[in-house]
């Protein structure tokens, strides 16, 4: 059966700072989803597996934009950065996140 009333994308962005990450603490109050200081904006997602604790998915490609716009550095320089400083860290006992390499960051030579 075909839904009267089909959901409406909206032409407003998603607050990254508020709302989403406030959606996320409400959905899963018992998880320490966590994110690097500065990254919100390539927040993409939130995981939800079956078993599994969630965590947030973040863009590779926005991280390495973020970078570059924060610091002026060049993509081969943002790449080493990110994948050191960025990606490279974990914490022990957390719900780290998910970095997400897509076709278009393959395509740009990114991942």
């Amino acid at each position: 059966m075909m839904d009267e009333n089909p959901p409406k994308l909206t032409k407003n962005p998603v607050d990254f700072h508020g709302s989403f990450l406030e959606y996320c603490a409400e959905r899963y109050p018992e998880a320490n989803l966590i994110y690097p200081t500065g990254f919100e904006q390539a927040i993409i997602g939130v995981t939800d597996e079956l078993g599994g604790e969630p965590a947030l998915v973040m863009s590779t490609s926005i991280a390495i934009e973020i970078i570059q716009g924060d610091t002026g550095l060049s993509l081969q320089d943002a790449l080493d950065h990110f994948y050191f400083n960025v990606r490279g860290s974990v914490y022990p006992g957390d719900q780290n996140p998910i970095w997400i390499d897509t076709v278009d960051d393959y395509a740009r030579n990114i991942c």
